[in-house]
């Protein structure tokens, strides 16, 4: 099996609304050079007993924390992810900025040349730390890490979504579009199953009393349709009905 051995592509979206009617996101943004990430999916569980053991384990979806080195970070993504302002050129940070909730997207390539495409859906950067270090004989490079926290979307739930390249049923055009847009993935739900009675028109049930078709129910005794009927006593059509003892018909009552 091919392992993961890179990263890179690391793109941003803003989530401009998220309500239970659907979502929508800014235009994606590359940030700087990525060199690591790690993300950490954390779930809380339940052990439910029975019988003196362990009936079923219920695990519940929490969050995902999000730790990503970058080989540097720009002001105007500090911006970005922070909620802090730029003005004239000079980065602002204010104790009341509020971070943006954003998508997270990246690729990661494997040992045989395909990728693994990634987004996290929705979540939130937290402020970032800097370290800085004089230069001594040698200097030494520093890279910045920023860490968040993704969860679930309200309009569906969803936290993250990826797609291999070399997987079966992979869809070429979306993958070639995956940093353009958040793909949006359509979940079929499976039409409603009608419980018997429900429909008697699509679940016909023979010999019932009722129904505007009364060719198909020979014993029942009501309907527009008498002529298929001989032994009714009632209908229209009395000529069809030689045992009948209505007055329509004086030539079938023997004289007194």
């Amino acid at each position: 099996m091919p392992r993961q051995i890179g990263l890179e592509n690391l793109t941003v979206a803003v989530v401009e609304e998220d309500k239970t009617t659907g979502i929508k996101y800014a235009t994606p943004i590359k940030l700087e050079r990525s060199i690591k990430a790690k993300i950490s999916p954390k779930t809380s569980s339940e052990k439910l007993y029975s019988d003196d053991s362990v009936e079923e384990i219920l695990n519940n979806f929490d969050s995902c924390d999000v730790e990503i080195e970058i080989n540097q970070l720009q002001l105007k993504t500090r911006s970005l992810i922070q909620g802090a302002k730029i003005i004239n050129g000079v980065l602002v940070e204010n104790k009341d900025d509020i971070a943006p909730e954003l998508a997270l997207g990246f690729r990661s390539k494997k040992s045989n040349g395909k990728y693994r495409y990634v987004w996290l859906l929705k979540g939130k950067f937290e402020i970032t730390e800097d370290e800085y270090e004089t230069i001594g004989e040698k200097p030494t490079a520093q890279s910045n890490s920023i860490s968040g926290s993704f969860y679930g979307r309200n309009s569906d739930g969803n936290w993250r979504i990826m797609e291999d390249e070399d997987s079966e049923g992979a869809d070429m055009e979306r993958l070639a579009n995956w940093f353009k847009a958040v793909p949006e993935i359509i979940v079929e739900v499976n039409p409603p199953v009608n419980l018997p009675g429900e429909d008697e028109k699509d679940n016909p049930t023979p010999g019932g009393s009722t129904g505007d078709n009364t060719e198909e129910n020979p014993s029942g005794n009501t309907g527009d349709n008498t002529e298929e009927n001989p032994s009714g006593n009632t209908g229209d059509n009395t000529g069809e009905n030689p045992g009948g003892n209505t007055e329509d018909n004086p030539e079938q009552i023997p004289e007194g």
